[in-house]
């Protein structure tokens, strides 16, 4: 939250450029790890999903406030 729309589309972009590195998939995947570029909006969808399906396990578990 508050953070200007100018520093997520720098460090969007360093991140994009760096999950197309070819020396860094190849990397990765010798260790077994893959990347998968996310944008901003589409991460941000993905947080608010998993938040809001955790908060309710965790409401039904009597975890939480």
């Amino acid at each position: 939250k508050g953070t200007p729309k100018s520093a997520i589309d720098h460090w969007a972009s360093v991140f994009k450029t760096a999950a197309a590195n070819p020396g860094l998939l190849k990397l990765m995947k010798a260790k077994g790890t893959g990347i998968q570029w996310v944008g901003p909006a589409d991460y941000q969808a993905w947080i608010d999903k998993s938040y809001s399906e955790f908060k309710t396990i965790a409401a039904k578990m009597g975890w939480g406030k």
